[in-house]
């Protein structure tokens, strides 16, 4: 008769687990809408940041660049120890904006970070970002990582919210 309380504890325990999986983040206090009510934009991935594990970005982060002068700030970070440090990517900011996601460093290899979908919102966008990390079993590169990620869409006004996703890939 005991254990038929621990059950349903259980099940509640394990329900908040899989609840925590899944967090918004943003500078609104509202949810966005599903994305079925939102149109998925065009998304670029920008080669030179997408899956960059060694970066100067040492903080985790989700930035929206609008301006040549942010895109050059987070390019000099970016590429912080590399001398001579090539050149930013031309991206044209009158038609486009940025969207940055970096995992924040790391003491092994084996993590990566992407921006699977940007979605429209009346007053903004919606950026899906997922964070990937090794299992418990992995056998890992001893290096320090920053994962980066970056992504060009066409350019919108208004705030973003950021839909954070996580999974642990099973070496």
């Amino acid at each position: 008769m005991r254990h038929s309380t621990c059950v349903p504890l259980l099940v509640v325990l394990a329900s908040f687990a899989c609840a925590a999986d899944s967090l918004v983040l943003g500078d609104s206090d509202e949810n966005p809408t599903s994305e079925s009510e939102n149109q998925v934009l065009s998304v670029e991935v920008i080669p030179e940041v997408h899956n960059a594990v060694i970066s100067g970005i040492r903080d985790g982060r989700r930035t929206v660049i609008r301006t040549a002068s942010e895109w050059e700030e987070f390019w000099r970070e970016f590429t912080g120890a590399i001398v001579p440090a090539p050149d930013p990517p031309a991206i044209d900011f009158d038609v486009l904006m940025v969207i940055v996601a970096a995992m924040g460093e790391r003491s092994t290899g084996g993590y990566s970070i992407a921006i699977e979908d940007v979605t429209d919102r009346e007053d903004g966008v919606t950026a899906r970002v997922v964070e990937s990390s090794p299992g418990a079993n992995c056998v890992l590169a001893q290096v320090i990582t920053a994962p980066v990620t970056a992504v060009s869409v066409t350019r919108r006004e208004g705030s973003a919210v950021f839909v954070e996703e996580t999974n642990t890939e099973e070496c």
